[in-house]
């Protein structure tokens, strides 16, 4: 069960380490095309999906969003379990990490945002939607595009309207009024999952 954990959190790890060197969409594309191809024949799922394989990753990175801050309506014991299950991956993962590239549960939220909002980008190329170039470094901490939009009130406010929209029951992790206050690039992220086309629109 250890290794389980320990493997969720270092699945996570890697990609956020990914995401903040990386400066090539194509790259991260092929790569987990390659994966994904590799674990469909060795694991024998031919039926095997692109867009399940992005909504597993998906439900995952919420999953990973509950574990800084579960709101009051979470009462899916399930759900509570999973959430405290990969908590446990993250914590036992932290004594091995150096102190620039620890994960905090909060973190942790963020990066599993920024995942989710990746994982749909691929899955847009996938079906040849995407034909501009994708700016990587948006992904990166101290991007100022995203920074100046987090910082900004006008615009958070905007994005929980628009999130609003999406069905509560698929949004379930985000409690608007927590992450506004201490964690508004989460909510710039997800808003980018839901509707991607307007979050590049915004920062291409």
């Amino acid at each position: 069960m250890k290794d389980k954990l320990l493997n969720f959190a270092k699945q996570l790890y890697d990609i956020s380490i990914l995401l903040a060197y990386s400066s090539n969409i194509d790259e991260i594309f092929n790569a987990y095309l390659d994966v994904f191809n590799f674990e469909k024949i060795n694991r024998n799922l031919p039926n095997l999906n692109l867009k399940d394989a992005i909504n597993d990753l998906t439900n995952i990175c919420k999953l990973f969003s509950l574990i800084h801050y579960s709101p009051d309506w979470i009462n899916d014991i399930k759900i509570i379990e999973q959430a405290d299950f990969l908590k446990r991956g993250i914590n036992g993962l932290f004594l091995y990490t150096s102190n620039q590239l620890k994960l905090s549960t909060l973190k942790v939220r963020t990066n599993s945002s920024k995942i989710a909002f990746l994982g749909k980008l691929l899955l847009l190329k996938h079906k040849d939607i995407l034909t501009k170039p994708i700016p990587m470094e948006i992904f990166q901490e101290d991007n100022l595009k995203i920074k100046k939009m987090s910082q900004n009130l006008n615009t958070v406010n905007e994005i929980i309207e628009k999130l609003k929209l999406v069905n509560r029951k698929e949004r379930f992790h985000l409690y608007f009024k927590e992450i506004k206050k201490i964690d508004p690039m989460t909510l710039i992220f997800w808003f980018g999952y839901y509707f991607p086309m307007d979050l590049l629109q915004m920062v291409c």
